[in-house]
């Protein structure tokens, strides 16, 4: 309800809370980005979507097509971010391997 307010001050409140509880929300990095690009915070905005496509590469489509970043469009920064999958991978931190389980057959 704030974000749809315009309060900005609140969301990016309750979204660090969010961020506090889970620092891989990508759904609060991504409206972090949001509230960063209405601020006029490009580089804040740029990082945050940076984070939320690593920890969700479908945060890349949304971007592409989310008329908040629309002064972004042209950076090519935000154009790395949602072009390209290699940045996926290399933002995303390793995931440990599981440990095989031995059947007893």
């Amino acid at each position: 309800m704030a974000f749809n307010a315009g309060d900005e001050v609140t969301t990016s409140r309750h979204l660090l809370r969010a961020l506090a509880e889970d620092a891989r929300h990508d759904h609060a990095h991504y409206m972090m980005a949001v509230v960063a690009v209405r601020r006029g915070d490009d580089a804040g905005a740029l990082e945050r979507l940076r984070q939320a496509v690593s920890f969700n590469p479908e945060n890349r489509s949304l971007a592409r097509q989310d008329p908040e970043f629309e002064s972004l469009r042209d950076d090519p920064t935000f154009r790395t971010i949602v072009e390209s999958a290699a940045s996926d991978a290399a933002a995303r931190p390793a995931s440990p391997q599981r440990p095989r389980i031995k059947s007893r057959r």
